[in-house]
């Protein structure tokens, strides 16, 4: 467990930086930046734990997802902002650039086998991230609703 915190430092810190980043280029009120950099810190945490759990991508991406749109749901709905405030800063650490440019890296290339790989895994990630959007979105509005019956 002690070397598994040591290895999941690096990523940690620089999933927060980089939330940190995106968060001021897309002009979060600095009354909302701490929070919004959680949200980044909590999805990189989660899918690290996931990955102790799990080895498939699609799960792991879905269930840090899951965690990082449950804080921007209930972060929006205490500070009264959009979901959006803290949700996209969020997502950050989770998008799979490198593997968008490794699959395009390797097709022209022309190494298919190895585009198709990276290309699945890729997939499998964004995928991931969407449906664990999607499914707290569901349920958040599945609350309210019946909060208002």
């Amino acid at each position: 467990m002690k070397e598994f915190l040591l290895q999941a430092m690096i990523p940690f810190l620089t999933a927060t930086l980089g939330t940190l980043g995106f968060a001021l280029l897309f002009w979060v009120p600095k009354r909302h930046l701490a929070f919004a950099v959680l949200g980044g810190s909590m999805a990189i945490l989660a899918y690290l734990g996931a990955t102790l759990i799990w080895t498939d991508l699609f799960l792991c991406n879905m269930m840090a997802m899951m965690v990082s749109a449950a804080y921007a749901e209930i972060m929006a709905r205490v500070t009264k902002c959009p979901v959006t405030l803290y949700l996209i800063p969020s997502i950050v650490p989770l998008v799979p650039g490198g593997g968008l440019y490794y699959t395009m890296f390797y097709l022209v290339d022309g190494n298919k086998e190895a585009a198709m790989i990276m290309g699945e895994k890729t997939l499998l990630t964004a995928l991931g991230i969407s449906v664990g959007i999607l499914i707290i979105s569901i349920v958040t509005q599945f609350i309210y609703a019946l909060k208002k019956a």
